[in-house]
C-alpha cells in the first residue's frame, strides 16, 4: 500500500515539528565534534532534496541555535579538519582527518532480513529479503527496496563494531581512549578514531587499513595454514589474523548446520564427516589444529573451510567511509530522519548493554497515527504491530519511526 499526498504532507508536518521540539529543548546528548571550528557541516532538510554544505561554526552554541531555528532532518559534520572549513572545497585547505568506521546492517548476513525487508519491481514482481541484482520476472535492474531493523540485526553490528575495537587495539595498537562509539540511529553504528597518529594519512594508507580488516588478500598458508601438509595449525589465542581463522573454524566446527556447511561448499562426505564426528574433531582441532578435520573434509573442503573462516573473521564495514578523507559524518546527538532516533554517543563500556530502540528515543508520551503497513516493531521494550491500514495510539517515539519511514502519517478526526 501506499501512502497519499495528503498522508505525506501531514507526516512531513509532523516529522519537522517533533524535530523542532526536540532541537529546541537544548539536548543534553548533542555532541558538538573536537576542533569544532575546523569542521566543515552539512544538513537535509524536510521537504528539500538538495544539502547545504560548506557551514562552519565558531562555537557550539552557534551550532545549537542554528538547528533550533533551521531544525534539519540530518545533521553532519566532517571527518576532516581543514583551515576555512566553509570555503568551497578546492579552498578549504585540508589538514588532517579523523579515522571513521560504518557498520551497516545492510552489510551483515541477517536472516531477519527475510521477516522484514522487502524488494519490488516496476513490473509488480515482489520479493522478501535483499533485493536480487535483476527482477525474476523481467530481468530489470535497479529494483526498489524496502529495507526495515529489528533487535536481531542491529545486535549483529553490535558485535561487529565491538571485534573492529579488539582488532584496532590488538593488531593495530589503537587505545580505546581514542576510540569514540556512535549509534548510526537506524541501522548501524559508527566508530572515530581520533588520533595524532591517523590524523594525516592519506586515502591509500586508509585503504591498506581496510584491506587489511576485511581480509582482502589474506593468505591463510602465510599465517600458518597449510593447504596440503605441515605442522598444527595455530590456535584461536593466537594473535592476529592466525588467530582469528582458527577461532571461526572453531565456531563453524561446533554449530554450522548442515545447510550451513553445504554452502561453505562442503562436499556431502565432508558434511556427514562433520556432523557425526562434531565433538571428536572439535578436540581435536582446539588441542592443536590436528590433522583430523583436513583428512575428514579433503584438500578442496581444507580450501572452501578456509576461505569462509576469512569470510567470518573479517569486519564488515562500509569501505568508502573509512578512506574518503573529506567524508560528512552524522552530528553525535542530532536526529537521523530516517526514524527519528537519536544519533546516540556511547561510552566504550556502555557498548554491550546499549539497548538501540530504548536508549536513543527522544520522546515521551503517545500519538495517535494511522499505520499504512509496518512489520512488527519493538521500542522500549514494547512490541507494535504488525499494522495493515489501521489508526492506532503508540508511544510518541514508536509513532515519529513510523512517520519517518514512511510507513504512517498523524490521525486526523
Amino acid at each position: 500500500m501506499a501512502m497519499d499526498e495528503r498522508g505525506r504532507a501531514l507526516a512531513l508536518s509532523f516529522a519537522k515539528r517533533k524535530f523542532g521540539e526536540y532541537y529546541a529543548s537544548g539536548p543534553p546528548r548533542l555532541e558538538p565534534p573536537s576542533e569544532l571550528i575546523r569542521r566543515e557541516f552539512g544538513f537535509l532538510f524536510f521537504g528539500e532534496k538538495f544539502m547545504l554544505r560548506h557551514r562552519s561554526f565558531s562555537s557550539a552554541e552557534e551550532l545549537r541555535a542554528f538547528l533550533k531555528e533551521k531544525v534539519p532532518s540530518d545533521a553532519y559534520h566532517s571527518t576532516a579538519l581543514y583551515r576555512d572549513p566553509g570555503a568551497e572545497m578546492e579552498n578549504k585547505g585540508w589538514i588532517g582527518a579523523d579515522l571513521c568506521f560504518d557498520i551497516d546492517a545492510d552489510h551483515l548476513e541477517a536472516p531477519c532480513k527475510f521477516e522484514h525487508d522487502r524488494w519490488s519491481c516496476e513490473c509488480g514482481a515482489t520479493g522478501a529479503g535483499p533485493a536480487p541484482g535483476a527482477c525474476p520476472k523481467c530481468g530489470a535492474e535497479g529494483l526498489k527496496e524496502e529495507a526495515w531493523m529489528c533487535e536481531s540485526c542491529l545486535e549483529r553490528a553490535k558485535d561487529e563494531l565491538l571485534k573492529l575495537m579488539e582488532i584496532l587495539c590488538s593488531d593495530f595498537g589503537i587505545a580505546y581512549s581514542d576510540m569514540s562509539a556512535y549509534f548510526s540511529g537506524h541501522r548501524g553504528y559508527h566508530l572515530h578514531v581520533r588520533s595524532e597518529a591517523v590524523l594525516r594519512m592519506g586515502e591509500s594508507e586508509r585503504r591498506e587499513i581496510v584491506d587489511y580488516l576485511t581480509g582482502v588478500g589474506v593468505d591463510p598458508s602465510a599465517h600458518g595454514f597449510s593447504i596440503s601438509s605441515g605442522g598444527p595449525a595455530p590456535s584461536p589465542s593466537s594473535p592476529g589474523w592466525a588467530g582469528r581463522i582458527s577461532m571461526a573454524i572453531t565456531e563453524i566446527l561446533t554449530s554450522c548446520s548442515e545447510e550451513e556447511l553445504r554452502a561453505i561448499g562442503l562436499a556431502p562426505r565432508a558434511v556427514r564427516a562433520i556432523l557425526g564426528e562434531r565433538d571428536s574433531l572439535l578436540r581435536d582441532w582446539l588441542d592443536g589444529g590436528g590433522w583430523g578435520l583436513r583428512r575428514r573434509v579433503g584438500g578442496k573442503g581444507w580450501g572452501a573451510i578456509l576461505k569462509r573462516a576469512i569470510e567470518m573473521a573479517s569486519v564488515k564495514i562500509d569501505t568508502v567511509v573509512t578512506t574518503d578523507i573529506h567524508r560528512l559524518i552524522r552530528l553525535p546527538g542530532s536526529l537521523n530522519g530516517k526514524t527519528g532516533l537519536v544519533v546516540m554517543p556511547l561510552g566504550v563500556d556502555g557498548i554491550e548493554d546499549f539497548e538501540p530502540f530504548t536508549d536513543a528515543a527522544a520522546f515521551e508520551g503517545e500519538e495517535r497515527v494511522h499505520v499504512v503497513e509496518a512489520p512488527r516493531l519493538k521500542l522500549g521494550g514494547e512490541s507494535f504491530g504488525p499494522y495493515r491500514d489501521e489508526t492506532v495510539t503508540l508511544p510518541a517515539s514508536a509513532a515519529l519511526l513510523l512517520i519517518c519511514k514512511g510507513r504512517a502519517y498523524p490521525a486526523v478526526n
